[in-house]
Parts: C-alpha cells; structure tokens; sequence
C-alpha cells in the first residue's frame, strides 16, 4: 500500500471535498493513488506547485496535477488528481527525482545507472513523451537542478552514484528540444565527492537577484553512507 495524503500548510489538515455521497458537510480528501510500493521521493513543481511528481521502488513515476484553488474541492482527492502515471520508467527502483527550474522537464533516477529526463505531461493530451537518458557507470541514487537557468539559457544539473562519485552536468536551453539532449558532465574531484552512497543532493535556493552574473558561486549539498556532509562551492 503507497499513498500520498496533502495536507494544508495553513491548518495542517487534509484539504476539504464535497461529499461523494451527497450530504451537506464536506470531507477530508481521500489519499491520491498510483503505486504498489513504497514511494522514495516527491517533488513539487517550482514556483506555482501546479504538479506533484512521485517516484517509487515500483520502477514508476505519476504526475498528479493542481486543478483548481477552493476551500473546498470537488475532486475526491482535493486539489491534486492524477494526470500519468508512467509504469516500467526504469528498469530498477527509482531513488530520486528532481524538476527542471522552470517545471518543463524533470528528472528520475535509478538502480538501473540511468538519469531519464522526462517532458511534463500536457493537460488534455495523451502522454506521448520519450525521455532522455544519460548512463552511468554505476547506480544514480541522488539527483537535484538548480533553482535557475544559469545566464538565463542554461540548466545544470547535479546527479551522484552509489559508489560516492558526484557530478555536475549542463545544457543549453533549446525550445525546439525539450528536454535538451546535449549534457556536459563534469566529475566533481574525489577529494571532494563521497566514498559511499550519496543519498541526497541539495543546491542552496537562490539568493541572488542577477543569476547572470559571472561571480556569483552556487552552494551544493551532498550527504552520504559514509556519515559525511559536505557542501561545494560551484562556480558556473
């Protein structure tokens, strides 16, 4: 059994919903669904929380979307409902996911050595979306982008292995290629990365008005099996 239960951040219960049976008084919202087993990781989309993005030891990823603000909702699920739910997305559990800082793509990663970028699902339409794969040398167990396009036309994103290696990769923007398909990837020094497995990854949010500007240095957090936090200054 795997669900998720939202809960307002204003009175830190479940959202309301009308009644399925019809009475008068309104519900807690039911749980949203999609998995058989435990789900590793849940990320909502930036800035407006339109999606909220779960990932799980099933090898599936589901897309649930916001479909309206109320104070009390007609979905039985409240303001959450499901938009895709994408069975068999890798071949081995999916450890973490992470969204692109302007929520067109996102990220999944695997035992199976695989980071997959996924295209967001388009209301309305059938999800057709063929990711982007970039292979590793061992299982990805972590991953996180940062909290903004770089120079305004880059991503860069952060990816770390089972075996401790950290990396950091980049790409243009391409409004024709979504997700883009061209990375550079940039081994961080192992003086610097883990001797186990890295478990999360964390860009410090951001603090800078003018991403643009060439000096500025980006904060990222990294912790580990091997009992270690470390923090790396990346300039970009």
């Amino acid at each position: 059994y795997a669900a998720i239960r939202v809960y307002s951040a204003h009175t830190w219960q479940p959202p309301n919903v009308r009644d399925p049976a019809g009475g008068e008084q309104s519900v807690a919202a039911a749980p949203l669904m999609a998995h058989s087993l435990t789900i590793t990781r849940m990320r909502f989309s930036p800035s407006d929380d339109k999606y909220l993005l779960s990932v799980s030891r099933d090898r599936s990823w589901a897309i649930f979307e916001k479909t309206t603000t109320a104070d009390v909702f007609d979905e039985p699920t409240g303001p959450y409902r499901l938009a895709h739910h994408q069975m068999k997305a890798h071949a081995r559990i999916i450890w973490d996911a992470a969204w692109s800082p302007d929520s067109r793509f996102f990220a999944t990663v695997s035992r199976d050595k695989a980071i997959k970028l996924w295209p967001t699902p388009q209301a309305g339409s059938p999800y057709s979306g063929k990711p982007v794969v970039l292979t590793f040398p061992e299982a990805v167990t972590a991953v996180d982008f940062l909290p903004a396009l770089v120079h305004g036309h880059k991503y860069v994103l952060a990816a770390a292995l089972e075996n401790g290696q950290v990396f950091v990769l980049t790409a243009k923007v391409d409004d024709g290629k979504v997700p883009p398909s061209a990375w550079n990837t940039f081994e961080v020094p192992k003086k610097d990365s883990h001797v186990a497995m890295v478990h999360r990854l964390a860009w410090r949010p951001q603090l800078h008005n003018d991403v643009n500007d060439a000096s500025v240095e980006w904060m990222l957090a990294s912790a580990s099996d091997d009992q270690s936090v470390r923090i790396l200054s990346v300039a970009l």
